[in-house]
């Protein structure tokens, strides 16, 4: 009876009991973390197939086996990190009741993602941006998703009775403003300086943030 061997020195591409696509899911998983880290750092432009690959320990050949070309590779990590993000922001909106008590917890669950995962914050934030000067990234700039969320938002808060219907376009602009300041600047501030920042954004919605003179309203000044 013959028997195949590997070559002296080659390493068995999976253990005993090893799914046969187990080597290759953690590749493709390792691939994503390193782009995902260097897309961040570098920006879209900035970041080679060369520079992930190397960083991979593989060939850039295998890293088109896995994902195509950059492109392919840039949009594949936008949308699982950006669903990611999205389901854990609509958990903590829809686990409270009250028009208030959802635009606190969509700010909590913000700031709760910048302080857990800051690269991941740091790429959503430079991929954006690329995206408005890179034509094949179009897609990301068509990305809806959080004004559908901050829309479903305001409408309880007019159905509550909360917020009038014709300010609620302002309403969706302010949130908006404020989910993306906060997004976009916590790249370059400390913890300590994006909870000041959350905190003030709580005080601005509840009118507690500053005082005005008697009987001057905040659209007269």
């Amino acid at each position: 009876m013959t028997t195949s061997r590997r070559p002296a020195g080659q390493p068995s591409r999976r253990g005993p009991g090893r799914p046969p696509d187990a080597d290759g899911e953690e590749t493709r998983r390792e691939i994503q973390r390193v782009a995902r880290g260097l897309f961040a750092t570098h920006g879209y432009a900035g970041t080679t197939t060369r520079m992930i690959a190397d960083e991979v320990g593989v060939t850039t050949a295998a890293l088109h086996h896995y994902f195509g070309r950059k492109t392919n590779l840039v949009l594949a990590l936008w949308w699982s990190t950006t669903d990611t993000e999205y389901l854990r922001l609509t958990e903590a909106i829809d686990a409270v009741d009250s028009f208030a008590g959802k635009v606190a917890a969509l700010l909590d669950a913000t700031v709760a993602s910048i302080r857990a995962d800051p690269e991941s914050t740091r790429f959503i934030v430079s991929i954006r941006e690329d995206a408005r000067r890179t034509p094949e990234l179009a897609e990301i700039v068509a990305d809806n998703r959080l004004a559908a969320l901050i829309r479903g938002l305001v409408g309880r808060g007019v159905a509550e009775g909360v917020v009038d219907e014709a300010t609620a376009p302002a309403v969706r602009g302010t949130l908006a403003a404020l989910l993306l300041g906060i997004t976009t600047m916590s790249t370059d501030l400390s913890v300590e300086r994006i909870d000041q920042m959350t905190r003030g954004s709580r005080r601005l919605l509840d009118g507690t943030l500053f005082q005005l003179r008697p009987g001057v309203t905040a659209h007269q000044r």
